[in-house]
């Protein structure tokens, strides 16, 4: 099975520079009242993005987390 399933991901399973630049406009782009629930839209996302880019730079997951808060939340 595996050996049948490989080839069909490589072919169907987009992971390329337009997903993770979709991905990452999506996670700015999430806006909820509260940060639970903005916390619980954007996780999922976030880990579409960890999924696709393999080697992940935390720093810059970060910084597309914070960008979608709420200006009550900004330290400025």
């Amino acid at each position: 099975m595996k050996d049948v399933w490989e080839p069909l991901q490589t072919v169907f399973e987009d992971t390329g520079v337009n997903k993770r630049c979709r991905l990452s406009g999506k996670s700015v782009s999430i806006s909820a009242s509260t940060v639970q629930l903005y916390s619980s839209k954007v996780m999922p996302t976030s880990q579409k993005l960890t999924d696709v880019v393999k080697e992940t730079d935390n720093e810059m997951l970060t910084v597309l987390l914070l960008q979608g808060l709420t200006r009550q939340y900004s330290p400025y």
